[in-house]
C-alpha cells in the first residue's frame, strides 16, 4: 500500500534558477531547498492569454538519483516579466505542494536606489520544527507589513490577523545588478524580544529577486528562531488615481492555503478564474483545488481606494467565505497580493490562512526565454 503525505512547502522555502530557450524547453537549472537538486529537463508552454503548463525535471546534484517531476500551472503577466505558479509532486510517496514566482531575469543594470520608497508584503510564516497545531495562530500565520526603503536602509510595520502588530526595526537590504536580493531584517517581537530574519546569506547565496518593473519582488526569509516565510512585496508608488475600473476584466488567482492542525491538514493551493465588472462586482469565478475538487464562486466584489489598497469577500460553492484582510494592486493594474482569511458561511472565526495573488487575463502570446529566478514557499 502506497501512502500519500501532504508536505508544506512553506516550511522549506525553495530557490533556484531555470534556463529556458525560445521555445520554452529547459536547458539546464538548479534549485535549493533541503538539498540541491539539478533541473535536468522540462518544458513550460504560454497559452495565448498567458497560461503556464508543463513539467520539470530534478535530480539531486551528488547522486543524480531520486529524480521528481514537479507540474506547473500558472499565469503571466501582461508585460511577460515574471509567472506567478503553482506546483505539485511526488517524492518518496509524499505529495509535495508549493506556489511562487518565477521573475525573468533580464536587465543588469539594477541599483539599490531602485529599491527606494514605500513597499507592502504579504507572506506565509511556519515553524519547521513543529507542525502547525490548532489553533492555528499558535504555530502557523501570516503577516502583512508595511516598508520604507531609503539611504538608510529599511524600516517599517507588521500586523497579524488576530489585531497583534509591531515594527520592523531598521534594517538592511542590499542588490546586485541583477536584481538579486539578500539582507538582514530586525523584527520587534514584542515583550523586548528582536527576531533577526536572513534574506539570503550574503551576496553568494541571495534569497531574493525584483522584478523589471522594479515594482514587485518577493524573499525567502529564515529567523534566528527557526521560522521560515516567503513575502510577496508591491510597491505603492505613491498614485491616487486607482478606481473600481481598474478591477474591471478577467483575473487568474492563486491562493496559498494554510490550515491549523497536524499534518495532512497543512499547506493546501487552489487556483481560481474571476470576472470582475466595473465596480469590482462578480460576474463569474470558478475554482480548482490541487486534489482536482472544483467548485463556483456564488457572490463576491472587491473594493480598492484611490491608493490601491484592497479588501473584499467572496462566497463559495462549497460554503465557505473568504475576506481580504490587507491587498495591494501593482501600479501597472495587472496583478495584485492580499492576504485572506477562510471560514464557513456564518461562523464568526475563520479557520485558513491564505496568500493570495491575482494576475490580469491579458496581452498576447508571451515567450519564456531566456532565464528565470524560481522563488517557492
Amino acid at each position: 500500500m502506497t501512502t500519500t503525505k501532504y508536505y508544506s512547502g512553506t516550511k522549506f522555502p525553495a530557490f533556484g534558477k531555470i534556463i529556458l530557450n525560445g521555445g520554452g524547453v529547459v536547458t539546464s537549472g538548479s534549485y535549493n531547498s533541503l538539498v540541491s537538486k539539478s533541473i535536468t529537463g522540462g518544458g513550460l508552454a504560454v497559452g495565448s492569454r498567458g497560461k503556464i503548463s508543463g513539467e520539470l525535471y530534478l535530480a539531486d546534484d551528488e547522486t543524480q538519483q531520486n529524480n521528481v517531476t514537479q507540474t506547473i500551472e500558472g499565469w503571466m503577466d501582461a508585460d511577460k516579466n515574471f509567472v506567478y505558479q503553482v506546483v505539485s509532486w511526488m517524492e518518496n510517496n509524499t505529495l509535495h505542494l508549493a506556489s511562487g514566482l518565477m521573475i525573468k531575469e533580464t536587465g543588469t543594470d539594477f541599483e539599490e536606489s531602485q529599491l527606494w520608497g514605500n513597499w507592502e508584503g504579504f507572506a506565509i510564516e511556519a515553524s519547521p520544527q513543529n507542525p502547525p497545531q490548532e489553533p492555528p495562530n499558535q504555530k502557523v500565520y501570516y503577516f502583512n507589513s508595511e516598508m520604507l526603503f531609503s539611504i538608510k536602509g529599511y524600516y517599517g510595520t507588521w500586523s497579524l490577523p488576530y489585531g497583534q502588530s509591531g515594527n520592523i526595526n531598521p534594517s538592511t537590504m542590499s542588490i546586485n545588478e541583477k536584481g538579486l536580493l539578500w539582507g538582514t531584517l530586525y523584527v520587534d517581537a514584542g515583550g523586548g524580544v528582536t527576531e533577526e530574519g536572513q534574506i539570503g546569506f550574503g551576496s553568494d547565496t541571495p534569497t531574493g529577486k525584483i522584478a523589471e518593473n522594479r515594482e514587485l519582488g518577493i524573499a525567502n526569509i529564515y529567523k534566528d528562531n527557526g521560522k521560515v516565510s516567503t513575502m510577496v512585496f508591491v510597491k505603492d508608488g505613491g498614485a491616487t488615481d486607482f478606481s473600481e475600473s481598474d478591477l474591471q476584466g478577467e483575473w487568474a488567482v492563486f491562493v496559498t492555503e494554510m490550515i491549523g492542525g497536524a499534518p495532512p491538514k497543512n499547506l493546501y493551493w487552489i487556483t481560481a478564474n474571476l470576472k470582475l465588472d466595473a465596480t469590482g462586482t462578480l460576474v463569474s469565478g470558478d475554482w480548482k483545488s490541487f486534489q482536482g475538487t472544483t467548485g463556483t464562486f456564488l457572490s463576491g466584489d472587491v473594493d480598492i481606494s484611490a491608493t490601491g489598497e484592497l479588501s473584499g469577500t467572496f462566497t463559495t460553492s462549497d460554503g465557505r467565505e473568504m475576506t481580504t484582510d490587507e491587498g495591494r494592486m501593482g501600479i501597472a493594474r495587472t496583478y495584485a497580493a492580499c492576504t485572506l482569511t477562510k471560514k464557513d458561511i456564518g461562523d464568526e472565526d475563520f479557520d485558513t490562512l491564505n496568500l493570495g495573488f491575482f494576475v490580469k487575463k491579458t496581452g498576447p502570446k508571451g515567450t519564456l526565454a531566456p532565464q528565470h529566478l524560481l522563488l517557492l514557499n
